[in-house]
């Protein structure tokens, strides 16, 4: 059975993480890899976050993700 590897992804607004990212799941294959994103936490304020129930912590796969 192969281990898991966790890889973080950190960098300034245009920095690529989410090409990396979008790298890596084409070359890994969607099955074998699940994202976490921050990215919708900071479109809403603390009032609007706790109405649609994101947090910080959100796991996401690609494929609950748009395109």
């Amino acid at each position: 059975m192969a281990r898991p590897v966790v890889l973080g992804l950190v960098g300034d607004s245009g920095a690529g993480k989410t090409t990396v990212t979008r790298g890596l799941i084409r070359l890994l294959g969607e099955d074998h890899v699940a994202r976490m994103s921050a990215d919708d936490y900071h479109r809403y304020d603390r009032r609007q976050r706790a109405q649609v129930g994101i947090t910080p912590l959100l796991l996401t796969s690609r494929r609950s993700r748009r395109r």
